[in-house]
């Protein structure tokens, strides 16, 4: 089977979409970069569609859902993302 048809590709779309895709304040469209695993809790990282070099933004994935992060706790997840996975930071960021 090469293509499983529409139904099957809208539903999947329908599923995913709300995790893969984001429209941030300011009218920043984000996309999911990369997920990582921080204290126990499932972490998604995103980039601006029209500047992927930029920084990135972090979300907590919570039931298929992107959840905001404690302010408090921000700084910390996006130090463990640097640490494990350098490669996917720009030196602009």
């Amino acid at each position: 089977l090469r293509y499983p048809g529409e139904t099957y590709t809208e539903t999947v779309l329908e599923q995913v979409e709300p995790v893969f895709f984001l429209e941030l304040e300011g009218g920043v469209e984000a996309i999911l970069g990369a997920t990582f695993h921080h204290r126990g809790r499932l972490i998604g990282m995103y980039y601006d569609k029209k500047q992927p070099a930029g920084p990135p933004y972090f979300f907590d994935i919570e039931n298929g859902f992107p959840a905001e992060i404690p302010d408090e706790e921000y700084q910390d997840v996006a130090n463990t993302f640097a640490k494990e996975f350098p490669d996917y930071l720009s030196e602009e960021s």
